[in-house]
């Protein structure tokens, strides 16, 4: 009967634990951060596929390395009201900073797209991840 005791408190402040750090690790999830790039009028359509469009397999990298993933780059929108744009990215990050760090090694496509194009970009902050 005595080894029956220890164990089961041992059973027990292990779960307790347990639970306490998946509550930790919930409370600290950090929503994730999509960059949004749309370009709603092409001034210099060649200078934007050079710059742009077929840009240089670096930018993709410059995505990747601040674990960014795209998951929308297209010219090809379907609108259900108003005008749609002529191309739009999506990217998506674990967290703001991540985004503001891609954000800011992007200043030379950045530049290309506003001179070659009517387009704006921003960042929103997604949905925190969903508790089970």
């Amino acid at each position: 009967m005595k080894f029956k005791r220890p164990l089961i408190v041992s059973f027990v402040i292990g779960l307790m634990a347990g639970c306490g750090a998946i509550f930790g690790l919930q409370a600290a999830a950090v929503p994730p951060t999509y960059v949004v790039v749309e370009a709603n009028e092409i001034t210099d359509l060649q200078a934007f596929k050079d710059g742009y469009v077929n840009m240089d397999p670096a930018a993709v990298a410059e995505a990747k390395m601040a674990d960014g993933r795209y998951l929308v780059r297209t010219a090809d929108v379907t609108a259900l009201d108003g005008d749609p744009p002529k191309f739009f990215v999506l990217i998506a990050f674990q967290n703001i900073d991540k985004a503001k760090a891609y954000h800011a090694s992007m200043k030379e496509l950045t530049a290309t797209r506003l001179d070659v194009t009517k387009s704006r970009s921003f960042m929103v902050e997604g949905l925190p991840p969903r508790s089970p």
